[in-house]
């Protein structure tokens, strides 16, 4: 199967952080700071069209947003890194996961996702990834899926109920609509405060702190 992978346009990488990409280039642009604006530095991109995915989060919340998918070995390799800094961040940082796809391929991983969430069985994320990259083919159709989760030990009725439900169809659109609005290039993408997304790099983490530390003085400082 092959994997369409790019780096990030417009960023100067230290050492090799791919992303997985569509063919069709999305586009997010660094916006040009004013003088009294901070100014992310080259490793972070201003989004055009900010707004954070979760609009009735409490006011002091920061929001931080990944884009993934379970088809992209990238993501694979990030996600317990990601899991890690979640554990050493204060209860106001809110992390959220949204897979999004743009194959065939990617649409029944992405469902079993929102459904994993919705059955609070999230302990199985990084198994997921781990499954996929052992046989893509077990987890490429929505009936792979169904026998997957047959194998997690899922009730079958309670499984597809809740994979083909109406609130598991609205998580896919509303998370294909954020990825589509921050004009993302692919995944993983880390989105903070639907204000701005970072460039993958050696040194993200190091940004992403940087980054959440500044979102808590504007968010603290605001009436």
């Amino acid at each position: 199967m092959k994997k369409t992978m790019i780096h990030w346009l417009g960023a100067s990488l230290i050492g090799a952080f791919f992303v997985c990409a569509p063919i069709t280039d999305l586009h997010a642009q660094s916006a040009a700071a004013t003088a009294d604006e901070w100014q992310p530095g080259a490793d972070v991109l201003t989004l055009r069209q900010a707004g954070k995915v979760e609009t009735n989060a409490p006011l002091n919340t920061v929001e931080v947003v990944e884009f993934f998918s379970y088809t992209c070995p990238h993501c694979a390799h990030f996600a317990p890194k990601l899991t890690a800094w979640r554990a050493q961040q204060p209860d106001n940082v809110r992390l959220i996961y949204l897979p999004v796809s743009w194959r065939a391929d990617m649409l029944a991983p992405q469902r079993l996702y929102f459904t994993l969430a919705q059955l609070n069985r999230l302990d199985l994320h990084e198994q997921v990834f781990a499954d996929w990259n052992n046989d893509p083919n077990s987890l490429a159709t929505d009936a792979a899926v169904l026998n997957w989760a047959l194998r997690q030990g899922f009730d079958q009725k309670i499984w597809q109920r809740t994979y083909n439900s109406a609130a598991t169809s609205r998580q896919v659109r509303a998370a294909q609509q954020a990825f589509r609005r921050f004009e993302l290039r692919g995944v993983p993408s880390v989105v903070v405060n639907g204000r701005y997304a970072l460039i993958p790099s050696e040194q993200l983490f190091d940004t992403l702190d940087r980054l959440v530390a500044h979102e808590q003085q504007h968010t603290n400082a605001q009436p």
